[in-house]
């Protein structure tokens, strides 16, 4: 902002904790981390200094940069240092699963409902459900509220669940014996941090039992020859 052209100007820029270095771009100069050496600036001139950065830490972090200008007078120090505040996305996000009926005939359906609920405080995106059927259950057919269920995998794979609402799966799988056959999901990804509590539901299913005895008599118990017995 002048008057004069500035010269021998740097910039630090250090990343804090909790970010990876992926690639920089500045618009003059080199950024060497922590440092942006920038050289001469111009009276009015800009130069941009871009910083690709990974986040890999989960909490709220602050990154500042800080001007330097050792070889003239700055007559406006006070806006050298700038910083900004980066908050990772959160969604809370919450699974039950429960059975339509128990116990079932064998051969018979059962009717399974998952239900992720989103809490926010940010949309959830690319959520994926582990919810494959255990051996004695049989695919019968799966409907979806939102997304895709694949039976073969078991992945239920949902694009996106808007804070404060919520995505159903219905599976139903038939009974190949009595069982009981314990159903488990469990949300295994997303975009967003969650914290895996109540990330796990299940539900168990059993086949109709039935306990049957026979009982004969024959009356007389000591018959006659000749003579007719009932049974």
């Amino acid at each position: 902002n002048g008057p004069d052209a500035a010269t021998s100007v740097s910039v630090n820029d250090a990343l804090p904790a909790g970010f990876t270095l992926v690639s920089t771009s500045p618009s003059q100069g080199t950024y060497t981390a922590p440092t942006w050496t920038v050289g001469t600036l111009a009276n009015t001139a800009s130069a941009t200094l871009t910083i690709v950065a990974q986040m890999t830490g989960t909490a709220p972090q602050v990154n500042t940069a800080t001007a330097t200008n050792p070889a003239q007078i700055d007559t406006n120090s006070s806006n050298n240092v700038q910083s900004v505040t980066i908050t990772p996305q959160r969604a809370e996000l919450a699974l039950t699963k429960t059975v339509a009926a128990s116990p079932v005939n064998v051969s018979g359906n059962a009717v399974f409902t998952i239900a992720v609920q989103n809490s926010g405080p940010s949309d959830a995106t690319n959520v994926v459900v582990n919810d494959l059927l255990p051996v004695g259950l049989t695919f019968a057919g799966a409907t979806a509220s939102a997304g895709d269920y694949d039976a073969v995998t078991g992945k239920w794979t949902i694009p996106t669940i808007v804070n404060g609402t919520s995505a159903t799966l219905q599976v139903t799988a038939r009974l190949d014996g009595r069982g009981p056959y314990l159903n488990q999901a469990t949300i295994v990804s997303l975009d967003q941090l969650d914290s895996p509590a109540g990330n796990t539901g299940s539900a168990t299913v059993s086949g109709v039992r039935a306990d049957l005895s026979v009982t004969k008599t024959a009356t007389p118990p000591t018959p006659l020859p000749g003579q007719p017995v009932r049974f």
